[in-house]
């Protein structure tokens, strides 16, 4: 570094250094390396050097190298970039390295992996890199590009792998503000349409038909929507029935709402909490939800607290009507009052097999224990310290003390969908919400209306409603002995 700053550092140095013994020399060799590929003037050999650390001992040094190729413009690069890939496909950070350095080149990356062994790992357990490669090329939205993509994974032989890499390039196509339809001509979209209608009604995994369904998800709503509908049938697995129904309310149309209620008695209870997370997620399907609640279609025992929570934020009069009627205001009395019903909780000793199974029905989508990651909530394992009273009244008033980083934010995207959670993570460019359920959703900052934060937990008020003082006595107890 002291020659280069000097002025006297030549490209025979760097190549000493790419070939040291030392791995921290090559790695340095590499970033020293990158002053002669912006300049456009490295020499072959130098070239050769940098191209023969894609099976270099140090990870550190492939993975510089990753970073460093995304600067030197040179033919051979891609092809370096493609070896760097496919030896280093389990090395996540490597990978990574390769694909950010790809960005400008991911189309001709993808046609070198293509030309690989279609049984090498790339093509099997870390498909994922070529999914990331697809959904780069989608998102720079070149019409070459894009058919050139589609022509290459309309080849692959094994159908689930070509859909899941196509979805990914009609997702990158999304965020460049088109769709697949509009990005290619029919002939190059149309056959990967008819495979995955294949696949989804009769895929030999129930794998495979997800995948299929959630291309189709990317189709066009008149071309899909009688066939999604006939995938909701009692006969089928719930994983092929719940993927149409999430590919369903993925459209923006006036008519899924009443195509899902129609369906209503036919689907098993874990399906219908999904159609409702999807009811609520617009206010025409929230209306919808609040007239079949009014005419009895749908069972309001069959709204989790945090749904019924979701369906009161509605500033709408029509569902605040239902709402109101059907399971009050909200305000269950005061945190006060209910703490005194159910002091009596905290004398009894609970049992913490019985309240084990409290946990799972009411806490375990949000809250982490038995090895499990809390997703939307604090650890219960981590607020036993506080003891029996701390944890008993924040589960009776879940806005009496909150976290910022578990506080609730209500979103309303331009199309009119809005979703509600906590802020997981957030950049210049998107913010990460992640919902209720678990899941977990990246908004484009510039897709957002309104940001909102309702000023109170995620965690809906009523958790208690239906159980015992020794219900509650019981899940204190399992709490209380639960291990991070």
């Amino acid at each position: 570094y002291a020659l280069k700053g000097l002025g006297a550092l030549n490209q025979e140095c760097v190549i000493s250094a790419l070939r040291d013994p030392d791995p921290r020399v090559r790695e340095n060799g590499i970033r020293l390396a990158e002053s002669w590929a912006l300049e456009a003037g490295a020499s072959e050999k130098l070239l050769e050097a940098l191209a023969a650390l894609t099976d270099d001992a140090s990870a550190r040094a492939r993975f510089q190298l990753g970073l460093s190729l995304g600067k030197i413009e040179h033919p051979e690069m891609v092809d370096c970039l493609a070896e760097l890939v496919q030896r280093n496909s389990r090395h996540d950070w490597v990978a990574h390295a390769a694909l950010n350095a790809a960005n400008k080149e991911a189309d001709l990356l993808l046609a070198r992996l293509a030309k690989s062994d279609s049984s090498s790992s790339v093509w099997q357990d870390e498909i994922w890199i070529v999914e990331a490669l697809a959904e780069i090329v989608g998102h720079r939205n070149q019409s070459e590009e894009v058919v050139k993509v589609l022509e290459r994974v309309t080849r692959l032989a094994d159908p689930a792998r070509s859909l899941r890499v196509a979805s990914s390039l009609a997702a990158g196509l999304e965020q460049a503000g088109t769709t697949l339809r509009e990005a290619a001509a029919k002939s190059y979209w149309q056959p990967l349409h008819r495979r995955a209608v294949t696949v989804a009604h009769e895929g030999e995994s129930s794998e495979a038909r997800r995948i299929a369904i959630r291309f189709l998800g990317k189709m066009p709503l008149s071309e899909v929507e009688s066939g999604l509908l006939t995938l909701l049938k009692p006969e089928l697995p719930h994983v092929v029935q719940a993927e149409a129904l999430k590919a369903l309310g993925g459209f923006v149309d006036p008519g899924i709402p009443e195509a899902i209620l129609q369906r209503w008695t036919s689907l098993t209870p874990r399906l219908r909490s999904i159609a409702i997370d999807i009811l609520l997620r617009r206010r025409d399907r929230a209306r919808a939800l609040a007239q079949a609640l009014k005419e009895g279609t749908v069972n309001p025992g069959e709204l989790a607290a945090s749904q019924r929570e979701a369906l009161r934020k509605f500033d709408d009069e029509a569902i605040r009507e239902v709402t109101q009627a059907l399971f009050g205001s909200g305000d269950q009395g005061g945190s006060g009052n209910r703490l005194q019903g159910y002091s009596k909780a905290l004398k009894l000793e609970g049992n913490p097999d019985q309240g084990k199974r409290i946990y799972r029905e009411r806490c375990a989508v949000c809250h982490g224990s038995e090895g499990k990651e809390a997703r939307v909530g604090p650890d219960l394992a981590t607020v036993k310290s506080s003891g029996r009273g701390f944890i008993l009244s924040n589960l009776l008033e879940p806005n009496r003390e909150v976290a910022p980083e578990y506080l609730n934010y209500r979103v309303e995207l331009a199309d009119g969908e809005i979703l509600n959670g906590i802020i997981e993570n957030e950049t210049g460019k998107s913010l990460t919400l992640r919902q209720a359920n678990g899941e977990a959703v990246t908004i484009d900052r510039a897709d957002i209306k309104t940001l909102t934060s309702t000023g109170g937990s995620i965690m809906p008020r009523g958790l208690e409603q239906g159980l015992s003082a020794r219900d509650l006595a019981d899940l204190l107890a399992y709490i209380m002995e639960a291990e991070k």
